[in-house]
């Protein structure tokens, strides 16, 4: 993510028109916390006990925040892993620049652990840990540029940039910098769950206030 938006600084993607983040990780038995995780009370949705950090990059990754979302859930037809509540879902976002993207959960599938991120722009475009531009001379059409980056290929998050983080946000407190994952964007993240919440309750399309 960090270097995506290094390279939207540089220019090299132009304007944003659509983007897509998704958390797909089965949680069953095999992990610990499945016990809590499949309780309505505790888990709550899909969003809430896990794909919140989809959501959270996509906004971060579309630099604007969610005006209007739709969105659906479901549960599959026999529910092996016991969830009280949809442990899969799909949202669609309208964002204040005018892009539209997708957010979409899973935490009944079975199959490896993906965090797919895409952002398509009028230069170019980032695919995970690959990226095409016009920018740059002698780019093949059908050849993507691979960004040295590590990709998280895990849910059970050692491999995660924690470190990198911590250290982002105590520099942000030591030179009064505002940091991107300030309180007012982790509300907002929160204030776009509950939308997608209502909107898949409603069926309707909700507004972001």
């Amino acid at each position: 993510m960090a270097r995506a938006k290094a390279m939207l600084a540089q220019g090299l993607l132009g304007n944003v028109f659509y983007g897509e983040c998704s958390y797909f990780h089965g949680i069953g038995p095999w992990y610990g916390q499945w016990s809590w995780n499949i309780k309505k009370e505790i888990g709550g949705d899909a969003l809430l006990t896990a794909g919140c950090h989809a959501l959270d990059g996509l906004i971060y990754l579309m630099d604007s925040p969610v005006v209007e979302v739709a969105a659906m859930s479901n549960t599959s037809p026999k529910n092996p892993l016991k969830y009280e509540y949809d442990p899969n879902s799909v949202a669609i976002l309208k964002f204040k620049n005018g892009a539209i993207g997708k957010v979409a959960t899973s935490v009944e599938c079975r199959q490896p652990y993906l965090f797919p991120i895409l952002r398509q722009s009028d230069k170019g475009s980032v695919w995970n840990d690959q990226l095409w531009t016009t920018e740059w001379p002698g780019t093949l059409k059908d050849k993507w540029a691979k960004i040295p980056a590590a990709v998280p290929d895990s849910g059970d998050v050692n491999d995660h940039p924690y470190e990198g983080q911590l250290s982002y946000f105590v520099d942000c407190i030591k030179t009064g910098k505002r940091p991107h994952n300030d309180l007012g964007s982790c509300a907002h993240v929160h204030e776009v769950m509950f939308a997608i919440d209502e909107a898949i309750k409603t069926r309707k399309n909700v507004k972001v206030q």
